[in-house]
């Protein structure tokens, strides 16, 4: 028998034993301080993360504190007193009308 040359293509039939193996994917390996390191950039992501979300709340609260204060003030403000010639409302028309009612 020739030696196969590894550049040329086998064809196989559909027999088991001359079925190529499947071939193995190769995994990539960390090593421990790699896991490490990994791990802490995580940890340092989430806490940043839970840090901006605080404070965003914290803002978020302080406004609502801001605006409920504004509101109150507004809706606790008493009326404003009316001078003596603004108690009564101006009406418009003619200014004999009354006098005309009042004496017949």
């Amino acid at each position: 028998m020739e030696p196969l040359d590894p550049r040329e293509k086998r064809s196989y039939s559909s027999s088991s034993d001359e079925i190529p193996p499947p071939k193995k994917k190769k995994r990539k390996s960390y090593s421990d301080r790699q896991i490490l390191e990994k791990q802490q950039e995580m940890l340092t992501a989430q806490t940043v993360a839970c840090e901006n979300k605080a404070m965003l709340y914290s803002r978020m609260m302080l406004f609502f504190d801001k605006a409920i204060k504004l509101v109150d003030t507004v809706m606790k403000k008493p009326p404003e007193p009316l001078g003596h010639s603004d108690a009564y409302p101006v009406l418009e028309g003619d200014p004999n009308l009354a006098e005309s009612v009042m004496n017949p």
